[in-house]
């Protein structure tokens, strides 16, 4: 026998050896040395490089010296263009020599010298963005762009679908507004059109806040006529519309509506809109890669996959799988980097679809797809036939290898080289969300590179007028240098102080690396050690990085402004390509450090990435800048140009750095969360995070604590306990000061700030009996302060009552007796060491009278940038130094107030979540991250995920308005963050909401235990009311966790939808509970990250019909281990399929011819009895040559 099956395995592998074949040489020109002679003017804009139907291209230039050019195609000759006595030329090109999609037209010189090529598309359609539009009726429009500055491109789907190819309008405001419409005469065109398609959908950066409930509807009218009208389309989700256009038609009318009386938000894009010849152009050419007598079959868990890339447009794809599910899910994807990474890219189309009499699985996309490189995944497909092919991959498991799957694309028009070479995969990114080895190493050379020869050292600084890049110049002396470790920030830090010996500024360098993270941090001070101002320091950038690597994108977030920069929901995460967009830069609008900016990147570039982190409370700017494929990188705060006085010392904003390798953008995130968790969060205690908790709050009861008592905080807190709730934390707001109170008991309302005295006419014991009431439930109690604004006027005796000084207040002029701030108000001088000690104490003495256990931090002040700069014009040669020492003030503020040994927290608010940098956040977490909408669940719900994957702890409350005496279980779920604040009255809750509050509690309660643990978004990043949206944790050891599901509100939002699960090991088996339906499903891994859960909600929990649930994960069974879950078994030599080469790899290793390594043994022994033998080399070749369907680890 075992002869035998050596004999046929040498045969075969002798057959597939004769079967191999060079590739033909190309038939390019060779191009001679030098440039060419030739330059061409048209083509030379968009719109200009197109041959549409019939109609050739003519090329326009000027050759000079030379008589005449031959025309070739795609290295095919097509004709030759005579060369004028100026050199002026005409190159005409036919229809005929033109292939449908994307040509390589080339010029060649008769006298040899070097050719120029110009790209020509043919196309049987006209892109309208590209034709003389007339738009009429719009409040805006934007052709060919953005309607943000925040994205340069139109943006639909939750920035899935990007494109310059189109254009929005935002229609007239108004019940009865007339329609903005875009009319194109067709009259005009060269060639008769007769169908119409586009993808519509509102922008995702309407640029108003709210833009949730934007809603428009799209109609298509001919000669005035409507012939295709849209459902109202609201954020974030996308549809098609299409149209046969009848014959004659002289004028094409694409009209848009604000659909409920209000044009908020409607930013209507029109995405690839296209006028086609005729209907069938389409797509009306099946061509396909596949080779059947190549073929093997290629099995999988669940899931296959194909990548092409084609210069051709197609709009429809078909299998025939050989196994799979009754109802199989096509989705397609740009193309970035791997497999895994281009799924994180969104799905820009998604279909299903069931087989038909010949086993076909038919797709029809949304849209044509042009020239450029796609994914395909099918989910629901076991085993299909694929064959070898150079210009194609093919997947199994989310495993590839270059082959073509059995799959047929319908492309618009004929072209025999519709498909092109595609890229190669790059290597799959690390598994698991630790760092490896490889990064450590490579972190640790990078951290080393820069404090061992510090001519490395990442900065710049001009002193006087000379500029220094790094620190290695003569003119540093190194006066000390000491390393030292710190447990609880899991670090090794260094500290190297340095003498600029000509101007005796003295800088300290304070590095940090993190062994287990592949991270390091810096920051840089420096001290004036003379008696007489310094130099100059100017050109100050701590951070000046490059990163070599092709296709940089920086994935980030939106921050907590989305009125200014555009987005449904605050903290919506947010990419920027810059191959697109080469040069960037970013800063906050007003010098609160995440306002409207968010000083946290993720850079993808090449095969690997970088987080970098710019850490500064005040106003920084970031530029990132690429070419000739290296990256740059410089942070820093935005203006410094000073001298410093005798003793005075300022530093640069922390720039930290996390280096990884592959590119997965959750794994990535990941990786960021648990070194912020590790190694960044405050612990009290050193050792220990702060544990998640659910607040009570009565601020919408007793309008922040302006009407609020002592007694009444007491009896709140017995009201939730008297209902079921157990609190762990007990929240008073604004209000609770002298002078603080209402106006109707002739007092000044909350924002009448400065005082910081309790006023004892309603909180009698300051506080005490508060503290020890709710002590009596393990609670802690919270209090709002906002020192950094001053509401006294100038000449009020509040000053001398409160003994606050004049002086303190930043811009002071004693002449004049004013101070800076806008709207009546002053800006406390943090600066000012004096008034620092004044604050720390004033502060610090009412938390411990009142036995405040959590000190919450507020900033509403206005214009903070302008009041800086105006403070600093009154002396030029001191640009950026107030800054510098206020910012150092306010971190001194907060260690002042961390080191009370009653604080156990900080939480920092600046009108919800503007000032979130790094440095505050190793201080502090954000419990009132945005004061955006509360009420806004589905803004809520994107926001949540988009937080918590940069900052692990934040807090969301349940609402306000109707929110407060009405609740579900809804809204309860959409609360769920590391802090739940209950913000109810709670005597206006009915028997049943005052059990929802209960029960979600403790539901709250045992997801809390995961919200340390791995993050993932399970579907696209929508807040659309017609859209589901879920999130979920796992933990990755224990390999159980959680996801919430929420079904938004909208006319058209589906009852059920299938939630694909991530960070599963893909041969585990688990098992799948719910919160609010009965039944268990089981499956692997694979299954349930590929085919998915279907859930159904229809209890309409909340108003509108809004639900929700919550899907238990819990592992069962642990599968093979499978080192990385990227192994086929049965497919010894990794090429993506299981042959009779694989069965004789496994004999040569039994006979101990052939080595295997690690991965290739596990792929070896197929029936897991840890060894590779004959067993193993034979059940291997029965399944290479179909005599048995499976192998025995099945």
């Amino acid at each position: 026998m075992r002869k035998k099956i050596m004999n046929g395995i040498a045969a075969i592998v002798a057959a597939a050896l004769l079967l191999t074949a060079a590739l033909p040489a190309s038939a390019a020109d060779d191009p001679a040395d030098g440039q060419s002679p030739i330059e061409i003017y048209t083509p030379g804009k968009t719109g200009e490089d197109v041959s549409i139907g019939n109609a050739g291209i003519e090329i326009i230039g000027k050759a000079e010296g030379e008589t005449s050019l031959r025309i070739t195609v795609d290295g095919k000759t097509a004709g030759k263009a005579e060369v004028a006595a100026d050199g002026s030329f005409t190159a005409k090109v036919g229809s005929f020599a033109l292939a449908f999609g994307e040509n390589e037209v080339t010029l060649v010189p008769a006298s040899g010298k070097p050719s120029q090529s110009v790209t020509i598309k043919k196309q049987n359609y006209y892109d309208i963005a590209d034709l003389d539009l007339k738009i009429a009726n719009a409040a805006e429009s934007h052709v060919g762009e953005g309607v943000s500055k925040y994205c340069p491109a139109l943006s639909v789907g939750g920035q899935t679908v990007k494109t310059y190819n189109g254009f929005s309008v935002l229609p007239a405001d108004g019940p009865n507004a007339a329609p903005a419409e875009a009319t194109i005469d067709l009259t005009a065109l060269s060639s008769t059109v007769r169908y119409f398609h586009s993808v519509i959908g509102v922008d995702d950066f309407a640029n108003i806040a709210g833009a949730v409930l934007s809603s428009a509807e799209y109609s298509v009218l001919a000669d005035g006529k409507e012939i295709a009208k849209s459902r109202p389309v609201t954020m974030n989700e996308t549809l098609e519309i299409s149209a046969e256009i009848p014959s004659g038609t002289k004028k094409l009318t694409l009209s848009v509506s604000n659909s409920n009386g209000s044009n908020h938000g409607d930013y209507a894009d029109w995405i690839n809109p296209r006028l086609f010849l005729k209907e069938s152009d389409y797509g009306d050419t099946e061509m396909t890669l596949f080779d059947e007598e190549t073929a093997s079959t290629l099995t999988a868990t669940a899931q296959v996959g194909a990548r092409v890339a084609v210069k051709n447009g197609f709009s429809a794809v078909s299998i025939k799988p050989v196994k799979a599910n009754e109802t199989v899910t096509a989705r397609i994807f740009n193309f970035t980097s791997t497999y895994a990474r281009s799924m994180q890219n969104g799905a820009l189309c998604e279909v299903s679809a069931k087989a038909d009499e010949q086993g076909n699985y038919n797709f029809k996309l949304n849209d044509l797809y042009t020239a450029g490189e796609y994914l395909f995944v099918f989910d629901g497909v076991t085993e299909i036939a694929a064959s070898k092919a150079d210009n194609a991959y093919a997947f199994a498991n989310g495993k590839g290898t270059k082959a073509a799957l059995n799959m047929t694309l319908t492309f618009a028009g004929k072209n025999a080289g519709a498909f092109t070479a595609v890229s190669e995969e790059a290597a799959a990114a690390p598994k698991g969300t630790k760092a490896t080895d490889a990064e450590k190493a490579r972190a640790r050379e990078t951290y080393e590179g820069y404090i061992t020869n510090l001519k490395n050292f990442p900065s710049k600084v001009t002193i006087g007028t000379k500029e220094y890049v790094g620190f290695g110049d003569k003119d540093f002396y190194e006066m000390s240098r000491k390393t030292t470790k710190n447990a609880t920030t899991k670090s090794e830090d260094t500290e190297i102080v340095l003498l600029h010996t000509t101007s005796a500024l003295q800088f300290t360098l304070k590095t940090v690396y993190y062994p287990d993270y592949a991270a390091f941090d810096w920051v840089i001070y420096f001290t004036n050690t003379t008696m007489s101002k310094s130099p100059k320091v100017s050109g100050l950038s701590p951070a000046e990085l490059t990163f070599e690597g092709e296709n940089p994108i920086i994935l980030t977030n939106c921050s907590d402004a989305e009125a200014i920069t555009g987005t449904p929901a605050p903290y919506t995460p947010r990419s920027y390509s810059l191959e697109e967009s080469p040069n960037l830069s970013f800063a906050p609008t007003n010098a609160r450090s995440t306002e409207a900016a968010f000083p946290y990147y993720n850079l993808e570039y090449g095969n690997k990435g970088a987080f970098v982190v710019t850490s500064w409370a005040g106003q920084w700017v970031t530029d990132f800048n690429y070419a000739d494929g290296k990256t740059s990188f410089s942070g820093r705060q935005e203006v410094f140009d000073s001298y410093l006085k005798a003793g005075e010392t300022a530093r640069t904003p922390l720039t930290a750095v996390i280096l990884y390798d592959g590119r997965d953008t959750d794994r990535a995130t990941n990786l960021w969360r648990q070194w912020f968790i590790d190694c960044n969060m405050f612990k009290k205690d050193g050792e220990n995070n702060i544990k998640p908790f659910v607040a009570g709050v009565t601020s919408a009861v007793f309008n922040e604590m302006m009407g609020a008592t002592e007694q009444s905080q007491i009896d709140y807190i017995e009201k939730y306990y008297n209902i079921g709730v157990n609190l762990d934390l007990w929240w008073m707001d604004a209000g609770w000061y002298e002078k603080g109170g209402l106006s109707t008991v002739g007092e000044q309302g909350w924002s009448y700030v400065g005082s910081w005295k309790v006023n004892e006419t309603r909180f009698p014991t300051k506080f005490k009996a508060v503290s020890e009431a709710a002590a009596k439930h393990n609670m802690m109690t919270l209090l709002w302060f906002e020192p950094e604004r001053v509401a006294f006027s100038m000449s009020s005796s509040d000053f001398d009552t409160y003994g606050m000084k004049r002086d303190w207040l930043v811009g002071y002029n004693k002449e004049k007796n004013n101070a800076l701030g806008p709207n009546g108000y002053r800006m406390f001088d943090l600066s000012n060491p004096e008034a620092l000690n004044w604050m720390i104490n004033r502060i610090n003495g009412v938390l411990n009278e009142g036995g405040i256990s959590f000190y919450r931090e507020d900033l509403n002040t206005g214009s903070i940038r302008d009041i800086w700069r105006q403070a600093e014009s009154a002396d030029p040669d001191r640009s950026g130094m107030i800054e510098n020492g206020y910012v150092q003030g306010h971190y001194a503020l907060w260690d002042g107030i961390l080191a009370n040994e009653n604080i156990k927290m900080i939480d920092s608010c600046a009108s919800g979540g503007h000032r979130l940098e790094l440095e505050s956040m190793r201080r502090a977490v954000a419990l009132h991250a945005t004061d955006y909408n509360y009420n806004d669940m589905p803004a809520k719900h994107q926001s949540t995920y988009g937080l918590a994957s940069w900052l692990p702890f934040g807090g969301a409350n349940t609402g306000t308005g109707g929110n407060v005496t009405d609740t579900s279980k809804y809204n309860m779920r959409s609360a769920y963050r590391q802090s739940m604040i209950l913000q109810f009255n709670v005597d206006s809750l009915s028997a049943e909401e005052k059990t929802i509050v209960a029960n979600s509690e403790k539901e709250w309660r045992k997801l809390s235990e995961y919200f340390y643990d791995d993050i993932y978004q399970l579907t696209k990043n929508t807040a659309s009311a017609n859209e589901w949206y879920s999130y979920g944790y796992m933990n990755s050891e224990e390999q159980n966790g959680f996801a919430l599901v929420f079904r938004h509100f909208g006319n058209y939002s589906p009852e059920s939808q299938t939630i694909r699960l991530k960070g599963l090991n893909a041969n585990d088996t688990y098992e799948i509970t719910f919160a609010d339906q009965d039944g268990t499903i089981t499956a692997t891994g694979a299954e349930l990250m590929s085919t998915g859960v279907l859930v159904t909600l229809n209890e309409n929990e909340a108003e509108g019909g809004s639900d929700s649930d919550v899907i238990y994960i819990k592992r069962t069974a642990q599968g093979p281990d499978d080192g990385d879950d990227d192994v086929m078994y049965g497919d010894v030599d990794a090429n993506g399929t299981v042959e009779a080469t694989d069965a004789l790899w496994a004999l040569q290793a039994y006979v101990g011819s052939r080595q295997l390594d690690e991965k290739a043994f596990k792929a070896a022994d197929v029936n897991l009895d840890k060894e590779v033998n004959t067993s193993d080399a034979l059940a291997i070749l029965q399944y290479a040559v179909k005599l048995r369907d499976k192998l025995p680890i099945a």
